[in-house]
């Protein structure tokens, strides 16, 4: 199932994956964080809570959300 999640993020975001195996996936960006400020953008956020939405609601699946740096990261797990 997570390769289903990751082609959906793939068509409906600019995130990029970065990881994908069995029971993990992890998207991430930071197409519009200040990488001289070490800051995450607002727009990257407000998507990443989007996707996880999205993603819940067609796959049933939670995601979390982590801000690192500019960074703003999607982890999506299967027990």
């Amino acid at each position: 199932m997570l390769k289903e999640i990751a082609e959906f993020i793939d068509k409906n975001s600019w995130f990029d994956i970065e990881n994908l195996d069995e029971d993990e996936l992890l998207a991430s960006t930071r197409d519009n964080g200040n990488v001289g400020d070490e800051e995450c953008g607002m727009k990257d956020i407000s998507e990443g809570y989007r996707i996880i939405n999205l993603v819940k609601e067609k796959f049933g699946v939670q995601g979390e959300l982590e801000e690192v740096d500019e960074w703003v990261h999607l982890n999506f797990e299967i027990d």
